[in-house]
């Protein structure tokens, strides 16, 4: 389905059926959600691709998500603050602008129905089996707490879900939210979240033997005294 589309250029990628938080305050995107607002509530959030020098909006990227407001808080000034759900990837056919925001020709590419079968489910498990001991090292070698999410059951959600808590690089995101199929990004994120963490394993085993050379070196200067 072809449609024109309100764009917000960010550094950030937003996956369908995930929540991406935003707060407002540049004048024109407030007009810019302003006029969401009066209409359907969906804009286009779409990866900076290239900043630009002179005075307009940030060149996208091609591929997209259509953000739905689904809560707005507003305040006296005008700023607001959102939150938005992700719906459906959308391809960047032609794009012109509009009081210095990006107004986007895209066509809507909701997601095909995928049916479960064995390959899928081998995925989904893997998925489910690596992903906490991720979040966990992760967590751990950042010094943040985290809270336990339960774990979407349906394959597309699980692996949006996932993409979008990944500390990848912006531009690698980029690519996952491009992929062709649940199947493909899947097997993608097994691949990242496999390398990644062996590589918090053998971080956390540094960091346990740095302590264990701590307290031995503290026990002798004790002694010494």
């Amino acid at each position: 389905m072809v449609e024109r589309l309100p764009l917000f250029p960010l550094h950030v990628v937003l996956f369908p059926t995930t929540y991406l938080p935003l707060h407002i305050f540049e004048q024109r995107y407030k007009r810019m959600i302003q006029r969401c607002l009066e209409d359907d509530r969906r804009f286009g959030v779409v990866l900076i691709r290239e900043e630009r020098e002179t005075r307009g909006p940030a060149m996208p990227s091609d591929i997209g998500t259509v953000a739905y407001i689904t809560d707005v808080e507003s305040f006296d000034d005008g700023r607001m603050n959102l939150l938005t759900r992700g719906t459906d990837r959308f391809r960047i056919i032609d794009h012109l602008e509009r009081d210095d925001c990006l107004t986007g020709i895209v066509e809507v590419k909701p997601d095909a129905r995928e049916e479960s079968h064995p390959q899928m489910e081998a995925l989904q498990r893997r998925i489910v089996d690596i992903f906490p001991e991720y979040q966990a090292g992760l967590m751990h070698l950042l010094g943040e707490s985290y809270g336990d999410e339960p774990l979407p059951d349906i394959p597309r959600e699980l692996a949006y879900f996932v993409a979008a808590r990944l500390r990848v690089s912006w531009s690698r995101k980029q690519k996952l939210l491009e992929l062709p199929s649940t199947m493909d990004l899947l097997s993608t994120e097994i691949a990242i979240l496999e390398a990644e963490t062996e590589r918090h394993r053998s971080l956390l085993r540094l960091e346990k033997r740095l302590r264990q050379s701590i307290k031995g070196f503290e026990w002798k200067y004790l002694s010494l005294r």
